[in-house]
């Protein structure tokens, strides 16, 4: 009886210290990031949801899979909503609190964003694939984690947050679920 009451103790403050190391970082990402201050016609907020498969390679890394879809509007244009498809792959060396480290090593995860939108100047759909990079500093997992985007040419052209494993479930426990939230330019 003892037992269960302390894993009721520790899951409760598992939960507890998510959810506040989840709005914290958005609290930090919205203070850091473009969307605080006044919107810009060239920047879109986007957010999506989808899949990611995190897997303990026998080399003892760890392989990401990411797939999920989403929508991105421009704050001060409305009408140019876009729906975003995203597919990306990493290899990380740890997995934070998951391979008994306090934080995952830094990296960078490969993304093919497809925005498709509607165009007035061609009377039908616009696509457009973007290469991305996201690149995330050495920071907690699975709990949520802050990224800085950047175009196949490096520059950076946005910032944003994800999280995976919802509850500090880690692979192949938990949900393979993610939800990305971010601000880049159009």
């Amino acid at each position: 009886m003892a037992d269960r009451s302390i894993l009721s103790r520790l899951r409760r403050l598992a939960v507890r210290a998510s959810v506040a190391t989840v709005m914290t970082s958005g609290l930090v990402l919205a203070a850091g990031s473009p969307a605080a201050h006044a919107a810009t016609p060239d920047q879109m907020v986007c957010t999506a949801g989808g899949a990611i498969t995190i897997v303990h390679h026998a080399d003892n890394t760890y392989g990401w899979v990411l797939s999920g879809v989403g929508a991105c509007t421009v704050p001060n244009h409305p009408a140019q909503a876009r729906q975003v498809t995203l597919v990306g792959t990493a290899t990380t060396s740890n997995l934070g609190l998951c391979s008994n480290s306090v934080l995952i090593d830094p990296f960078a995860m490969h993304i093919t964003a497809t925005f498709v939108s509607v165009s007035s100047t061609t009377q039908g759909l616009a696509t457009t694939v973007q290469e991305q990079s996201w690149a995330l500093p050495a920071t907690t997992f699975p709990i949520a984690s802050p990224f800085a985007v950047t175009d196949a040419g490096g520059s950076t052209i946005g910032l944003g947050e994800f999280e995976t494993h919802i509850f500090a479930q880690c692979p192949p426990d938990g949900q393979p679920t993610m939800q990305v939230n971010w601000v880049q330019s159009v």
